[in-house]
């Protein structure tokens, strides 16, 4: 059930954050697992890296606020185009 209803502009304010974040985080775990592949610690990087790629949202959402959410997207595809595979 909803509990509030939020203007649209709000809901699509929510939205975008959303995306910008969701797609973000992605990246940078796609980076994180393809970096760590050919280790015999595979595991143990997946969830650091995951970690870390939680920790990199939280901080540019904190610091930057909504626009965080475009810059952690730019880093999260930056640190994708990156990988080696």
């Amino acid at each position: 059930p909803v509990v509030a209803e939020p203007d649209p502009r709000t809901m699509l304010w929510l939205s975008a954050v959303t995306v910008g974040v969701a797609l973000g985080a992605s990246l940078g775990c796609a980076r994180a697992l393809l970096g760590g592949q050919a280790s015999e610690t595979v595991a143990a990087r997946a969830v650091v890296g995951a970690i870390a790629v939680a920790a990199a949202a939280v901080l540019c959402l904190g610091v930057f606020g909504v626009a965080g959410a475009i810059a952690f997207a730019a880093a999260g595809l930056c640190a994708a185009l990156t990988a080696r595979a």
